[in-house]
């Protein structure tokens, strides 16, 4: 799969684990406070938009984005969430 529907697919999950069709600037500080809550990762709500398209998105995703949102979803980091995602 392409890293970019593999996105979608870690957005789909995040998306999922807050029973929510989209998401708010309101739901960004909520998961960038329970992201920093279980695993000490900061993300910042700014980048958390980003990832979510609330806001304008110049390049790719950071690394450190892609892996604490991967971590937050039980993966070990972002290579482990493309091979094991979909199983």
């Amino acid at each position: 799969m392409k890293d970019s529907t593999l996105q979608n697919h870690l957005k789909e999950q995040i998306l999922s684990r807050y029973n929510l069709d989209n998401v708010t600037a309101h739901d960004c500080k909520v998961i960038s406070v329970d992201i920093f809550e279980k695993d000490k990762n900061y993300i910042s709500e700014y980048n958390i938009k980003k990832f979510f398209g609330l806001l304008p998105k110049e390049g790719e995703t950071s690394p450190f984005v892609l892996n604490s949102l991967s971590q937050f979803l039980g993966f070990k980091h972002w290579e482990d969430f493309k091979l094991n995602s979909g199983k």
